[in-house]
């Protein structure tokens, strides 16, 4: 009677062929859940620039700057204690509570639309700060003096002589002007309309 057991190299294939099946079951659920956690941070992203235009718009007055010069830094504590967002803000990404301190650019163009930006990096990244209103306005043939740009490096060194500066402004001319403040990859505008 012949034995119908596995021989020995047939159980080598099996265990093999296992093997990679699992190794390739493994890679793909791991891709899926890295791109769960990407999508979760842009969700996040979301959250917390909505958190911050919501609060531009219903606290408005607590914000002195963004009367005078149509931008303003929020805080993530404060839009926690305004209960715009959980106390417990979570990076998908890091398992990490987000630092209270960190804080979402808030700004307001010509038209009064509110936009707003959040760098989860920002203790990394370096943080460009428009010296003057995010929009200014000019009168049709008066002088204008660009009012510049503050940048830091994550350090907190003075890199501003390291930005460049792009676009001009003819005073002589009615119209709407951008002028972009870029260091490496990082950029932010100024809207000057001549009127």
């Amino acid at each position: 009677m012949k034995n119908k057991g596995f021989t020995l190299i047939e159980l080598i294939v099996s265990i093999g062929l296992m093997a990679f099946i699992s190794t390739i079951i493994i890679n793909v659920s791991l891709g899926k859940i890295k791109d769960y956690k990407l999508e979760n941070r842009e969700v996040l992203i979301n959250s917390l620039e909505l958190a911050a235009k919501k609060y531009a718009l219903n606290f408005s007055s607590e914000i002195t700057d963004f009367d005078n010069l149509n931008y303003a830094f929020i805080s993530v504590e404060k839009l926690i204690s305004k209960n715009l967002l959980e106390n417990s803000t979570i990076d998908p990404i890091t398992d990490k509570p987000i630092p209270l301190s960190d804080t979402i650019y808030v700004t307001r163009n010509e038209k009064g639309g509110i936009k707003s930006y959040y760098d989860i990096n920002q203790k990394e990244n370096p943080k460009l700060i428009l010296n003057g209103g995010f929009v200014e306005y000019i009168k049709l043939g008066s002088d204008y003096n660009d009012p510049g740009i503050s940048a830091k490096d994550k350090n907190g060194n003075d890199i501003s002589s390291q930005v460049v500066v792009e676009g001009e402004v003819n005073t002589e001319k009615e119209g709407s002007y951008i002028i972009k403040y870029k260091y490496n990859e990082f950029e932010i505008t100024r809207h000057v309309i001549i009127y």
